[in-house]
């Protein structure tokens, strides 16, 4: 195997890329946290934290502007966030554990880069420092995944599977579901009373604006609503009606009805 850390060429982006796609690192078994003694596992979530907090403030420069919790485990950049923090957090664990590789750290990596004195015996470390290297390697590490390039392709091929259906006003889930379902421009929002109506096919002809408002009530809406229910709510809120809804769901008319009847009930109520 190729060591970079011992090579007499510098370290680029490129040669990182080039290792990882030789020798895919994301596939590194990791312990099962449970199995952790106590202080393995306080040790092993403080880096998780510490990491996970470097991670989303980078992710915001290349493109991944909105929470976490917006997004499902399957998301793929998601996934592979999850994946890398877990690697690194169980690997910090292993050196810890190890007094010479602990030292041998110690001596090549830390004292030199970190520490700016001693006093009365105790080592003075530089925090900002310590902040600039977590934040260079995370962003590194990031780099070399190429998660930009990885966000951008979730987004253009995004799938109900990635997003969070718990989550109150996720913002890119409602992206997600005005690009599969043709509406982009502001959404075309028909009265529920003229859903209720049978066989009614004019989802979009009264023009009431998915304002603020309208979100608002409606995430109320999904909320206490069943997975069903949430479906035909993103279904009625990117612009189709109630046969359209019934063919794609494989439900009877009838019964997107009585939900449309049920959420004119919960609206009015609202209001």
């Amino acid at each position: 195997m190729k060591d970079l850390l011992n090579s007499d060429e510098p370290i680029t982006l490129e040669s990182l890329r080039e290792f990882f796609h030789e020798h895919d690192f994301s596939t590194m078994p990791v312990k099962d946290p449970s199995k952790y003694s106590e202080d393995e596992l306080e040790l092993y979530n403080v880096v998780l934290k510490h990491i996970n907090a470097e991670w989303q403030e980078i992710s915001k420069s290349l493109g991944l502007n909105h929470p976490q919790d917006c997004y499902s485990k399957d998301f793929p950049p998601e996934l592979i966030r999850d994946r890398m923090q877990r690697i690194v957090a169980d690997q910090v664990v292993k050196i810890c554990g190890s007094d010479k590789t602990l030292e041998n750290i110690m001596e090549d990596f830390i004292f030199p880069q970190m520490v700016i004195g001693i006093e009365d015996d105790d080592v003075l470390f530089s925090e900002d420092l310590a902040n600039e290297a977590l934040h260079n390697t995370v962003n590194a590490l990031m780099q070399t995944l190429d998660i930009g390039s990885l966000a951008e392709t979730a987004k253009k091929m995004s799938c109900d599977e990635d997003f969070n259906p718990n989550k109150a006003l996720n913002y890119p889930r409602m992206d997600h579901y005005k690009k599969y379902y043709h509406s982009r421009s502001p959404i075309k929002v028909g009265s529920l009373d003229e859903y209720v109506e049978e066989g009614n096919d004019a989802a979009g002809d009264i023009d009431i604006e998915l304002t603020a408002d309208v979100r608002i009530l409606i995430e109320k809406l999904r909320e206490g609503a069943s997975e069903q229910e949430k479906k035909i709510i993103d279904l009625l809120s990117a612009g189709y009606n109630q046969r359209e809804i019934a063919q794609k769901l494989g439900v009877s008319q009838s019964t997107i009805s009585r939900k449309v009847t049920k959420f004119k009930k919960f609206l009015s109520a609202s209001e």
